[in-house]
């Protein structure tokens, strides 16, 4: 274990010396690649807010180097880990503007995937809230609406792309989240279209 843990330790440490070496050869791409490399070198060792800040890093660097969708890929990557390192507004901003490169790319995918994480940070900002009795309760249902929507519209985008599996996997968060707030007949409404798609209806 403890010889994994000094691996992993010199590969960040390789990392970092590979990212500044590139840089200071203005070999860009290859640094953003090791950039993201470098983040991810940080999850394997759970360092999380390192981890988001190497990925907020790697996104503005693909931004400046020109790749768009290698940006969309690095702000998923970036609004997951602030989503799970209980940062959810800042999740919420980072899949909203992995949002918008998709919708410039013309790219079903990568919206579908900002969708789904925007969802679940919009649905952990209103727990977060919640505990916490803060916000007014018209605010606080309309960021819960905000986030159901967010998991349909990227349900739609998967059945466009007809990949019906994953369709079904995202309608049926929609129905959990329903359940959570207490909607039962709207989360029943939509686990009966997760079914029929699975069934080969649709």
């Amino acid at each position: 274990m403890y010889a994994k843990i000094g691996q992993l330790e010199e590969s960040l440490s390789c990392c970092r010396e590979g990212v500044s070496l590139l840089q200071e050869l203005g070999a860009r791409r290859e640094a953003t690649l090791a950039q993201y490399r470098l983040a991810v070198a940080f999850g394997r060792l759970n360092r999380g807010e390192e981890m988001a800040d190497a990925f907020a890093g790697a996104a503005e660097l693909w931004h400046e180097v020109g790749d768009p969708p290698a940006r969309a890929v690095a702000l998923h990557s970036l609004g997951v880990t602030l989503r799970i390192t209980g940062r959810p507004v800042e999740a919420i901003r980072a899949h909203r503007e992995g949002l918008t490169v998709g919708e410039e790319l013309g790219d079903k995918r990568t919206q579908s995937k900002a969708l789904m994480g925007f969802g679940l940070a919009l649905a952990d900002a209103c727990d977060e809230a919640d505990e916490a009795d803060e916000g007014s309760g018209s605010e606080e249902s309309q960021r819960e609406d905000e986030a159901v929507d967010a998991f349909m519209r990227s349900a739609a985008l998967l059945r466009e792309l007809d990949d019906r599996e994953e369709a079904a996997a995202t309608l049926n968060t929609a129905a959990r989240y329903l359940r959570h707030l207490g909607r039962a007949q709207e989360a029943d409404e939509v686990s009966e279209q997760a079914a029929l798609l699975l069934s080969g209806g649709s």
